[in-house]
């Protein structure tokens, strides 16, 4: 940190790792094996598979969520493969289209419906569909990291994050609502 005094309240880039960068890549490696092997689990032993995902790793995850976000932000398998092209140095790091930073949400919140309409249906009962679903969401990370180009957190600045405030409230979001989804990004 530069030997400068921390501010009374600092936020989450000012704050010193207690954990080293060897161990969170460690806890990615981790993740994205066990989001392999459960979806593997789920394709040999769906009975098991789904008493694991169902029972065990749906209640926990958003617990953890919750509990310690940082934790999650850092282990989440989904953002470490994203994350790795760029990491590797393969991405092609082409920039979002106005169209795609338009309605991404959109395409997310209609997948989001789709996939909880469709648990009772389909993937609470089998395992393959489960495994693809899962095997999709891994290789769709995957492939968003090696087209398009990321931010790291600390090329984010303060404007950036007040004009996507801004842009929430004029879309109609409550102005806790939006200080809560601030105060997440925070966290």
């Amino acid at each position: 940190m530069n030997g400068a005094a921390l501010p009374v309240f600092p936020n989450y880039t000012q704050l010193p790792s207690r954990v080293p960068i060897a161990a969170w890549h460690a806890l990615r490696v981790l993740s994205v094996a066990a989001a392999a092997g459960l979806a593997v689990l789920l394709v040999l032993r769906p009975e098991q598979g789904l008493f694991l995902l169902w029972q065990l790793v749906i209640p926990i995850v958003p617990a953890v969520f919750l509990v310690a976000p940082g934790l999650w932000r850092n282990a989440c398998p989904l953002a470490a493969l994203n994350q790795l092209p760029r990491l590797a140095g393969f991405t092609k790091g082409l920039a979002h289209t106005p169209a795609i930073r338009e309605y991404s949400f959109v395409v997310g919140i209609a997948a989001f419906f789709a996939l909880v309409s469709a648990r009772k249906v389909l993937f609470n009962d089998d395992g393959l569909a489960t495994a693809i679903l899962i095997f999709g969401a891994l290789g769709l990370a995957f492939l968003g990291g090696v087209v398009f180009k990321g931010k790291r957190l600390d090329q984010i600045t303060a404007f950036e994050v007040e004009r996507w405030r801004s842009a929430r409230l004029k879309a109609g979001t409550s102005k806790a609502t939006a200080n809560r989804d601030l105060n997440t990004l925070k966290a």
